[in-house]
């Protein structure tokens, strides 16, 4: 028998599970149950937990109507009365004194106190462990909030001092040398430079100026402090901390570092990417925000785009078409972005310029325009003679390079000021001429 009741309730259990993992109804229920507690305690000024309190107290009025049914109960109706609101016991002095089943009230009452003793001693003996232990619970819960409280202070006193010497560590980037700042001399040596750099050889100039990389070293020893000094708490909690950070970080600082952490620290990069921490960094050339700073873009594409979260520049540019396969990663990997780049660009073409000074005489003159690997540009004149207007040389007859700019409208370079050349294949009209309009 014993067997077959144990085989039931395996199969009743297994049933059950099965109806769980399939339909998830008690999952469903506590969910509910819980969704209508948390609204019954908002009902109420001081947030009382009624389910956490009606538990308990269900528990205690089940016992006592239990022990007061089948056992309190009946004796009272044997040895009491209730008349009209008065509680008396019963007369048994008439009853035959031989017969030995009846018994003295006086010793009855006697006998059911000890009895009610007896059953109620080990029900509050049982609730005063209870209440015993509940307050172990709650002076547990207690210290732990305590220690918590603690780890924060000290967390704080940490992130705030840090957060100090990182601001004193960026006011020496801020020191003039020969009429120029730091910060300045090392932006303007990275993307202000009219050669192309490769990205290892950019972060070997960040590596190179101390003042910089120590800069770079608190900024990361600040970003694994919020994360390991706040292990286990709220990522809201972590990400406001960062938050705080990244406000106090100028964007020329946020565009160097992201150069710094492509490749080399993995961890630090993994920091830069859990945090959105490049989300407010402008794309573009800060002294310049005409010109195109293809480095940021060829280094943006080895994060992930976690690291830009719902930047508004990113959206930009994911809208051009001749960037966003950069910050896609379709070449990720590759070494040298601009030769990719300039793989789409018909690399030698004629360019045709239209003189309109003369209105009688209207000159027309074709340049032969050639774009080097490194993305510079020599122009000559298709005649092989020098063209000269108003006395000012245009081209000469020999290659020469031009000043290159790359923008978002692509290549760009000028002809004796009068004209703007603007190269790029992508568009149906690959070239064009824009004239001055001073």
């Amino acid at each position: 028998m014993l067997e077959f009741i144990l085989s039931c309730l395996i199969l009743f259990g297994i049933l059950i599970w099965w109806t769980e993992a399939r339909f998830n109804y008690l999952y469903e229920i506590i969910q509910t149950m819980k969704s209508a507690c948390d609204w019954l305690k908002e009902q109420t000024k001081l947030k009382i937990d009624i389910c956490k309190c009606a538990i308990p107290f269900i528990l205690i009025v089940g016992v006592c109507a239990v022990l007061w049914n089948t056992l309190y109960l009946p004796y009272f109706k044997d040895t009491t009365n209730f008349k009209n609101g008065v509680l008396s016991i019963k007369d048994n002095s008439k009853t035959d004194i031989l017969d030995k089943d009846k018994t003295n009230p006086i010793g009855d009452w006697g006998t059911f106190g000890d009895f009610i003793g007896g059953t109620l001693n080990p029900i509050l003996g049982l609730i005063s462990v209870l209440l015993l232990f509940g307050t172990w619970r709650l002076t547990s819960k207690t210290l732990d909030i305590t220690k918590q409280e603690l780890s924060v202070q000290q967390f704080d006193t940490i992130f705030w001092g840090l957060l100090d010497y990182l601001k004193k560590t960026e006011n020496q980037l801020y020191n003039l040398i020969e009429g120029e700042t730091v910060l300045d001399e090392i932006y303007n040596n990275i993307f202000i430079s009219k050669k192309y750099e490769s990205l290892f050889s950019c972060r070997e100039k960040i590596l190179m100026n101390s003042m910089l990389s120590q800069y770079f070293v608190v900024l990361y020893q600040l970003l694994k402090k919020i994360d390991n000094g706040l292990n286990g708490k709220d990522f809201k909690l972590k990400k406001s901390y960062s938050n705080i950070v990244r406000a106090n970080i100028p964007a020329k600082i946020l565009q160097l570092l992201a150069i710094n952490c492509y490749k080399e620290f993995p961890e630090y990069k993994l920091y830069l990417e859990k945090f959105s921490f490049l989300e407010h960094m402008p794309f573009y050339n800060l002294n310049n925000p005409r010109l195109f700073n293809l480095l940021l873009i060829e280094c943006l594409a080895v994060y992930s785009l976690d690291v830009l979260d719902k930047s508004v520049y990113l959206e930009k540019y994911q809208r051009e078409s001749i960037y966003k396969d950069f910050l896609n990663g379709k070449f990720k990997g590759k070494s040298n972005f601009l030769d990719i780049w300039l793989g789409s660009f018909k690399r030698k073409g004629i360019i045709k310029i239209s003189d309109y000074s003369k209105k009688s005489n209207i000159n027309q003159y074709e340049i032969e325009y050639v774009i080097k690997k490194n993305g510079e540009i020599y122009v000559s004149s298709v005649s092989g003679l020098d063209i000269y207007i108003n006395g000012f040389p245009l081209v000469l007859g020999e290659k020469n390079s031009v000043v290159t700019s790359i923008t978002d409208r692509g290549f760009e370079f000028n002809l004796l000021n009068q004209w703007v050349v603007v190269i790029n294949p992508l568009e149906s009209e690959s070239i064009k001429i824009i004239k001055n309009p001073t």
